[in-house]
């Protein structure tokens, strides 16, 4: 939140159209961070080994699980409700 907070504040002083967050992007391409294994990058789960291995990402667990638990919950009520109907 830090990155997107500086970039609401700062985005009409800095006299261009769009900014971009890219994050620890530049850490890991240097080498100055180490990636996550080639199979947790291929399933997408990049983000659950930084929560792990670093610790202050683990301050981004309790919103995560409250966000993950919403998505869950609104899955289970559209699949009771059933699709839409043919015909």
């Amino acid at each position: 939140p830090k990155q997107e907070r500086w970039l609401s504040r700062y985005l009409g002083d800095l006299g261009v159209p769009v900014c971009i967050g890219v994050g620890g992007t530049i850490d890991a391409w240097s080498g100055r961070t180490p990636r996550a294994p080639r199979w947790m990058i291929r399933a997408n789960l990049e983000w659950l080994y930084r929560i792990v291995r670093f610790g202050r990402y683990r301050r981004s667990v309790p919103p995560l699980a409250g966000f993950l638990l919403l998505v869950v919950r609104e899955r289970l009520r559209r699949a009771g409700r059933g699709g839409p109907r043919s015909g």
